[in-house]
């Protein structure tokens, strides 16, 4: 599945010609149609065959074979009379055959799984529950025996990104009950320079809503590095958390652009995905 699409790679000089997607297996012909289809599928609205070439990143001539081929099978339909292209019937067919067998966890845990293997790094996703912030699903990265968490695990709200993410975002009695109950627990063996306070409880709200994510480092001895951004429903309130976690030699791989730019599109795709469950299963 491509997010982006490749660009091709050179033919060999000599002998049988290498695949211009040498870095993927299977047929990346097949790949480049699903991407097509989520281009169009993602637009508010029908598009021009040139806006879809634009948005897929490849020449006119190249996507129209494409969309030919898309639209000859029933996934793409474009108007004789406007000449725009939406989604077509099978798209549709398809899409219902799914929806049945899809629901909110089958969900995330594609999506972690689907983040753990773009960055190389731990991904998870935080939701709340009876016991406060929990893992609802794990996938593991290169240092997977350092992070401890494991699907059904509680998260701290003070310690881990996943779970200031709800101090920030859930501000309600329920949330405040249990911040409080671990602020005293992790306050109880400290001196009073290391104690954290309300205040800066407060601070750390502000911070991570203006920044729109939250980011910790643990320096004991498993050195972990997270950050986290908040997916929200369809009504605007928090739904969960999802971030990635590293070792801190390798802070700039989990809190760096490219992940940081790929985990809001993954968190982007994920409410996407769970905002569209929840239609259709009203």
């Amino acid at each position: 599945m491509f997010d982006v699409l490749p660009a091709p790679k050179a033919r060999a000089t000599r002998g049988r010609p290498v695949s211009r997607y040498a870095d993927k297996t299977g047929n990346s012909t097949i790949g480049i149609g699903l991407a097509i289809l989520r281009i169009v599928g993602r637009a508010d609205g029908s598009l021009t065959l040139t806006e879809i070439a634009r948005r897929a990143h490849m020449s006119l001539g190249r996507a129209t074979r494409y969309i030919t081929s898309l639209t000859r099978s029933d996934y793409l339909f474009q108007s004789e009379e406007t000449g725009r292209i939406a989604l077509g019937p099978a798209a549709f067919e398809l899409g219902m055959f799914a929806m049945p067998s899809v629901d909110s966890s089958l969900v995330t845990r594609y999506f972690t799984q689907r983040l753990s293997r773009l960055t190389g790094l731990t991904s998870a996703v935080c939701v709340w529950d009876a016991q406060g912030p929990t893992v609802s699903s794990v996938a593991l990265g290169a240092q997977a025996h350092l992070s401890g968490l494991k699907a059904g695990g509680p998260v701290s709200l003070l310690d881990h990104a996943l779970g200031q993410i709800f101090i920030a975002y859930e501000k309600n009695d329920t949330v405040e009950d249990v911040l409080k109950v671990q602020l005293r627990k992790r306050n109880r063996f400290l001196g009073k320079p290391q104690r954290l306070m309300m205040r800066d409880v407060e601070a750390l709200r502000l911070a991570i809503s203006r920044a729109g994510e939250a980011q910790t480092w643990i320096d004991d001895a498993r050195s972990l590095a997270e950050i986290a951004v908040p997916v929200f429903d369809n009504d605007g309130r928090l739904a969960m958390s999802i971030g990635l976690i590293g070792l801190t030699q390798s802070r700039d791989s989990v809190a760096g652009k490219i992940a940081a730019r790929r985990l809001n599109c993954i968190a982007e795709r994920l409410w996407i995905c769970l905002d569209t469950l929840s239609m259709a299963h009203k």
